[in-house]
């Protein structure tokens, strides 16, 4: 016998309780998502994602344990909560002080974004793909022979629920837009390349908001401008300034990603390198007021 998401939620939240957890809590997610491609004019291959699951935390013996199951049916969810059981009963010897969670008061609410046209979900494919092919023809005429646009939209619905009575069901939906642009001067030998982003949680209504096609025109026609008239800086130390699209980046690259335990614990050593930080830093102040 399966279940759907809520129904699922509360089934494992009630035999969670059974198994001696004093607390539990379950949460429901089921996403799509479609990401549709242009480069240079020709249609690239697009991507289309369904995914759904239920992930559960509790506590037993003042120690918590997390499972987490995309199969509805009720034998896989009562392993997969005597997995979560084990976990914590496991952990609570290792643990000094026990866990123990605040007094909150417990709602039953439900939310969703504004949708004031059409949910992604609606929106026909090949609707979508002709705001690409509109974007691409207002720009094909610029010397900007590398042209990348993305259109992105995806949704979300998820319900929570835990032991003291919570219950909270949401609806999200998401749009994002991307394009990537390279402009070259073959006079010059100069080449420029920006790319550009938005997004927004809502509806398409979003696409009419953002003018994409002037806005990327716009862009396009200022990177062919800087390609071909753009002049050497000069050299030696500078004061400069930058805008808040670099300005972000360097905080970002610079002081972000090196203060991640991820790095600093070196668990992403391999793949994306380590940090000029280090355990003796801990508790440091490390950056300026």
């Amino acid at each position: 016998m399966t279940v759907d998401g809520k129904d699922a939620c509360e089934y494992v939240v009630d035999l969670a309780q059974q198994k001696g957890a004093t607390y539990a809590e379950a949460r429901f997610e089921k996403n799509q998502n479609n990401q549709f491609v242009l480069k240079n004019g020709v249609a690239e291959l697009g991507g289309f994602g369904r995914s759904s699951g239920i992930g559960i935390r509790l506590l037993v013996n003042g120690a918590m344990g997390f499972a987490s199951f995309n199969s509805f049916d009720k034998q896989t969810m009562s392993t997969a909560v005597s997995e979560a059981v084990k976990i914590a009963k496991a952990s609570s010897d290792l643990r000094k002080k026990p866990i123990v969670f605040s007094e909150e008061k417990a709602y039953q609410e439900k939310y969703a974004a504004v949708v004031k046209e059409e949910s992604p979900s609606e929106k026909d494919p090949e609707e979508k793909m002709s705001i690409l092919f509109d974007i691409d023809k207002n720009i094909a005429n610029l010397p900007i022979p590398f042209r990348l646009v993305f259109l992105m939209d995806s949704e979300r619905k998820s319900y929570y629920i835990n032991s003291e009575g919570a219950r909270i069901e949401a609806f999200l939906p998401r749009i994002g837009f991307y394009c990537l642009l390279t402009a070259v001067d073959p006079t010059r030998g100069a080449m420029e390349q920006a790319y550009y982003q938005k997004g927004a949680t809502g509806g398409y209504e979003w696409i009419k908001n953002w003018e994409l096609p002037d806005f990327i025109q716009e862009q396009a026609m200022i990177l062919a401008k800087v390609a071909s008239e753009g002049v050497e800086s000069p050299k030696g130390t500078l004061d400069f300034v930058v805008g808040s699209n670099l300005a972000g980046i360097i905080a970002h690259e610079n002081c972000g990603h090196p203060s991640e335990a991820d790095r600093i614990l070196g668990r992403e050593a391999a793949q994306a390198g380590e940090s000029y930080l280090n355990h003796d830093k801990l508790g440091e102040k490390i950056g300026s007021d």
